[in-house]
């Protein structure tokens, strides 16, 4: 068993998928307050994974930095849709869950 965090596709560049609202978080100003409230989803999902052993890809700074402050759509990570992820962003998300290896996890005694 693995799991992963997440990315953010909207840091500078607008979502055009017509479900999503068409402004970044640095648009509307709040990339700052955004970016530690998905620090602490980050480190909530790497505190629970942590409990029972299981290894957690950190896909979050694999497309958004060591900073979290990169966006992932100037890398060709996110789709046309400016949310989804392109072929290049599915290929990072697959390489940073085979980077954690293949040996057996095992459960919390």
């Amino acid at each position: 068993m693995r799991t992963a965090n997440w990315y953010v596709p909207a840091i500078s560049h607008a979502p055009s998928n017509p479900f999503y609202p068409h402004v970044s978080w640095d648009q509307c100003g709040i990339t700052a307050v955004c970016t530690r409230k998905f620090e602490c989803f980050a480190s909530a999902i790497a505190k629970a994974a942590a409990a029972y052993r299981v290894p957690v890809a950190d896909v979050y700074r694999a497309f958004n930095g060591a900073d979290h402050r990169e966006d992932p759509v100037d890398k060709g990570y996110i789709d046309t849709d400016g949310i989804h992820v392109s072929d290049a962003g599915r290929a990072v998300f697959a390489e940073t869950l085979a980077a954690l290896g293949y040996e057996q996890v095992k459960p919390p005694r």
